[in-house]
């Protein structure tokens, strides 16, 4: 399953590690590519993860805000 996540507050490379990172220490995350340019987020996962907890899991990792989650 993928999901597309847009985010608002990325501006730097820092950023995109930070949310990699954070999206990575869920054990369903098979991949995630993260795009400065774009502002979202694609990210495979191989089983079911609430969007809310991924909403909370990236909001956390700095000062970003999840604007939308949908599946790819």
């Amino acid at each position: 399953m993928k999901k597309i996540i847009n985010i608002d507050g990325m501006n730097c490379t820092h950023c995109i590690e930070k949310i990699q990172n954070a999206l990575y220490g869920l054990p369903q995350v098979d991949d995630v590519n993260v795009s400065l340019e774009e502002k979202k987020a694609e990210v495979t996962f191989n089983s079911d993860v609430n969007d809310e907890l991924i909403k909370d899991l990236i909001d956390t990792a700095g000062h970003f805000n999840v604007t939308e989650i949908k599946e790819a």
